[in-house]
């Protein structure tokens, strides 16, 4: 059974057989490095001891049948089991064998007398008349220090432990699945993973007609195949899908595809379940399972380049030994010699046969450093012949390389007028472009004079049919220069706002920032209390030592002293209180969790608002611009009105006397108008200073809120830091 182990008594002499071992394995969902078990107080003995993911022994007389076990436990080394099994000392007439001692690196206890060791906090069973499967409590027995012999479970999984020195497995580190960190549900890395596939399964000659639209949602008959064709390229060797051998029960398609997974070791095989296999192509299942194909194509691919480009992984060479005439094969024979000798090595044979082979390497090599010396004597007569004619021919100076200089001389001279050529003509091009560009600039000029005599001229007409008086030109001119001193103004007041703005988004970025530091902090300081993942060190003790296992007096390396009666005492109160802690910080940090969302919705929502404030304040800069642009214009024509009716004042003046009638009517006819024309533009500005008034005590308003919000976070922040535990000499106070 899967959750029984079962403890092989070192002799079946006797009436008591083996006592098979209950003891349940340790789930998966807690800690059980500091937490306490409760296993004594279940089985009735007394108290809690300790839950240690060593072994528990198991108690059965001896009745002198010790000799006969030696072929029972195994060191799990590899090699040939030791002469006896490690041991451990119990009372006397007793001995005790851990429940992993076969394979799995346990230990066996012998007789020794009752007062020579301490009692153990382990949990024990009862012996004779007891109805214990393990121990009594007041055996003494203490744990020889040795190398771990148990090796890591089949594939990955949130149920493997880590390896102690001391030969047990502490659960003070739970190993959890890889997380995929691909991000395999964003539709365009779908996308891309798919066409990536297809592009293999394409060069590959894929023998299934599969499109792209199918391969994002397939069905479970084109996902076997894939999946079956990218085994078959990945591992020929595993025969996926097929027929079970007579006798055996055949396998199903989901267990399959796991223990294939595990067997190709792919990383992330925790991301695919049984339900995602039997829902292929579901939006739920399929992105995992298409990053799992994804990764077998990419592997593939990856392997074959490198096998590709590395030439040593092609040694030795299948035909090396046909290639000793050609090239230099002692490498290749060299490890064609040494694979062939340890295959002989494993099965047990003598160096004697290997004689043979050694032989045949010596012959192997003699002969193809013969034929690259005779080929090596060949080159050097063929060179000493081929010098010999060298100097023959260079005794002489030959015409031709006085000719071949004069060639160069000509060449080089041509290459210098064409680049001549090449250069005037892209000159000649360039000027040509720059008199069009000169052309094009003066024609504009010209345009653009005759438009402003046009404009100048419309602009006299102008002046000349407006009549306004010398009043109206300063009143006119008094209303421009207020207008233009509150649009300074309001300038002014812009800059002042975008400047605090700017400040108080460095301040908020500070806090962030030092938000961020404060993390940072609480991370390096909870790593080593095993609130986070990370090591855990013990100050003055030097190695490491694991506080799950008893002191042995008799050990060739004992652990220091004081740890029994000082620090394992003082180490389980820690384990209680710190339990405590982490329950309490657990919740602390669900609640500042909460707080955190809250506080960056909030941000969001104030982020949005100041948004919608700056398009306000940017309508608003519009709507000024658009003013300044509307009073220069009125300006413009309220000074050309001026103009013309300071010059038909003169002409007034100079005329006869029934003249004035009319232009005194004429005036007020004008002032009416400028009455008119003033009291337009009074209520457009108020209404654009109510206006803009508004925005700035809006945003205003936003900017205070934001600051109070800053404080807050600030407060929580410093609350989160006085919660925080501190660090002393090693010990969480």
């Amino acid at each position: 059974m899967a959750d029984r182990r079962r403890t092989i008594s070192s002799s079946q002499q006797g009436q008591f057989p083996a006592v098979p071992s209950s003891i349940p394995r340790p789930t998966a969902g807690m800690r059980q490095s500091l937490a306490p078990s409760s296993i004594g107080a279940s089985l009735g003995v007394g108290r809690a001891g300790r839950q240690s993911m060593a072994p528990y022994a198991s108690a059965g007389y001896d009745h002198g049948g010790s000799q006969g076990s030696q072929g029972v436990f195994s060191q799990g080394h590899g090699g040939p089991a030791r002469p006896e099994p490690p041991m451990t000392a119990s009372r006397a007439g007793h001995m005790y064998t851990s429940g992993g001692a076969m394979g799995l690196g346990g230990s066996m206890s012998v007789a020794r007398s009752q007062g020579a060791l301490r009692s153990s906090m382990a949990p024990g069973g009862g012996g004779m008349g007891m109805q214990f499967e393990y121990a009594p409590p007041s055996e003494r027995r203490t744990s020889t220090y040795r190398r771990s012999t148990m090796g890591p479970s089949g594939g990955p999984g949130p149920n493997m432990l880590t390896m102690t020195p001391g030969g047990g497995i502490s659960a003070s580190t739970l190993i959890r699945p890889a997380r995929d960190p691909r991000e395999p549900r964003r539709k365009e890395v779908r996308e891309r993973y798919a066409d990536d596939v297809l592009q293999f399964l394409a060069a590959h000659q894929y023998p299934y007609a599969l499109e792209l639209k199918q391969l994002l949602q397939p069905t479970g008959t084109q996902f076997q195949q894939v999946f079956k064709f990218l085994i078959n390229l990945f591992d020929p060797s595993i025969n996926f899908g097929a027929p079970p051998e007579r006798g055996q029960q055949k396998v199903k398609f989901e267990d399959e595809v796991l223990n294939t997974l595990r067997t190709v070791q792919y990383p992330f095989t925790e991301s695919i379940s049984k339900s995602h296999l039997q829902a292929i192509g579901s939006a739920q299942s399929w992105p995992n399972m298409l990053a799992m194909l994804h990764w077998l194509a990419m592997t593939i691919d990856n392997r074959t380049i490198a096998f590709t480009a590395d030439p040593e992984l092609h040694m030795p060479a299948a035909d090396h030994a046909s290639r000793a005439a050609q090239e230099d094969v002692t490498a290749h024979a060299w490890l064609h010699f040494v694979s062939g000798a340890y295959n002989k090595f494993l099965v047990g044979q003598e160096e004697e046969s290997w004689e043979d082979d050694w032989e045949n390497f010596q012959a192997t090599v003699d002969n193809s450093r013969q034929a690259q010396r005779e080929r090596l004597q060949d080159l050097e007569r063929e060179a000493q012949e081929l010098q010999k004619e060298w100097e023959q021919l260079t005794a002489e100076d030959d015409p031709i390389h006085a000719y071949k200089k004069h060639t160069a001389a000509v060449k080089s001279d041509r290459q210098k007028c064409d680049d001549y050529i090449a250069s005037l003509s892209k000159k000649m091009e360039a000027y040509k472009v720059q008199k069009g560009i000169e052309t094009e600039a003066i024609e504009a000029a010209r345009h653009e004079r005759e438009t402003k005599l046009a404009e100048q001229k419309r602009l006299e007409a102008q002046v000349k049919a407006q009549k306004l008086t010398p009043l109206e030109i300063a009143t006119l001119n008094s209303d421009k220069q207020h207008l233009s001193k509150a649009l300074k103004d309001v300038a002014a007041k812009y800059r002042v706002v975008v400047s605090k703005t700017m400040s108080l988004e460095i301040d908020l970025q500070k806090q962030l920032n030092a938000a961020q530091t404060l993390c940072t902090e609480y991370e390096e300081k909870a790593n080593p209390l095993g609130i986070l993942d990370g090591p855990m060190k013990i100050d003055g003790i030097d190695g490491e030592v694991h506080f799950g296992q008893e002191v042995n007096g008799a050990a060739e390396n004992p652990v220091p002293e004081g740890l029994t009666t000082v620090i394992k005492p003082a180490l389980q109160k820690l384990r209680a209180r710190t339990r405590d802690e982490i329950r309490e910080k657990s919740e602390r940090q669900v609640e500042l969790e909460e707080q955190m969302t809250k506080v960056k919705e909030a941000i969001a929502e104030h982020l949005d608002v100041q948004a919608g404030l700056d398009l306000e304040l940017q309508a608003v800069d519009n709507d000024k611009t658009e003013l300044g642009k509307r009073i220069d214009s009125e300006m413009a024509t309220t000074n050309s009105e001026l103009e013309r009716l300071q010059t038909q004042v003169h002409m007034v003046s100079s005329t006869a006397d029934h003249v004035l009638a009319a232009a005194t009517y004429r005036y007020e006819q004008r002032v009416l108008e400028r009455m008119q024309v003033h009291e337009q533009t009074s209520a457009l500005r108020r209404a654009n200073r109510a206006a803009l008034e508004a925005a700035i005590e809006q945003f205003m308003n936003y900017k205070e809120h934001m600051c109070s919000q800053t404080d807050k976070l600030a407060s929580m922040l410093d609350e989160a830091d006085a919660d925080l535990p501190v660090i002393k000499g090693g010990v969480r106070v």
